[in-house]
């Protein structure tokens, strides 16, 4: 029985992918005039992709449609799962628009409260029997239509990306993860951070720490 394979389609797209806007970023880095905007501009989307392909989630406010297709085994296709949530593919949830479960066939729109709970903190849903207690999901197909994101992108992932366009900015000068040179060897440089042998990522650690705790799971 292989995982779940959930196929994720944006159907209301947020008006702008960018997690914080050029004032911020200028408020932060003591920047007052506006010579400097344009190249700006160009960095915060980067800034901002950089963050959200770290932690697989977007954070901005987008409806969703989560097409989920439960691992399985073979017939009676029966699901080796105890009283698992059904794990939607963004959070925190704003609203869940319709839960449609297709049962021996026939697709069933479930009632919130009814047969299902929202978590909405954690972007999950926890399927009710008729008792009104946790039960199990089927091994069915689901469909989730839903919104979620963050109304006001948290202050940590405002603060990681205003670092990333930092890096990028003063970057035009000099390489400010450069921690020390030397020519003893010729020329030799010492690096704050990087991603050789050992390093799983390209955002330096105090960046990463800021993001860690938004970092959604992959399963491969």
């Amino acid at each position: 029985m292989g995982p779940p394979a959930t196929i994720s389609t944006v159907v209301t797209p947020a008006a702008s992918p960018n997690l914080v806007d050029i004032a911020t970023v200028k408020m932060m880095l003591g920047l007052t005039d506006t010579s400097a905007d344009a190249f700006l501009a160009l960095l915060i989307p980067q800034a901002s992709a950089a963050a959200a392909n770290f932690t697989n989630n977007k954070f901005v406010v987008e409806t969703i449609l989560d097409q989920i297709f439960p691992g399985r085994d073979g017939r009676p296709w029966t699901l080796r799962t105890a009283i698992a949530p059904l794990q939607l593919s963004r959070w925190p949830l704003v609203s869940v628009g319709s839960v449609i479960e297709t049962i021996a066939g026939t697709p069933t729109t479930l009632i919130s409260g009814t047969d299902y709970l929202v978590d909405a903190v954690n972007g999950q849903l926890v399927r009710l029997d008729s008792f009104g207690f946790p039960r199990a999901w089927g091994s069915d197909p689901v469909a989730v239509t839903f919104t979620a994101g963050f109304a006001a992108i948290p202050f940590e992932v405002v603060a990681a990306v205003v670092e990333i366009v930092k890096i990028a900015y003063y970057a035009q000068g000099r390489d400010p993860m450069v921690r020390s040179q030397n020519a003893p060897g010729v020329f030799e440089q010492a690096f704050w951070f990087g991603n050789g042998p050992g390093v799983d990522n390209e955002l330096p650690p105090s960046i990463a720490g800021k993001l860690l705790n938004y970092r959604m799971p992959v399963v491969a």
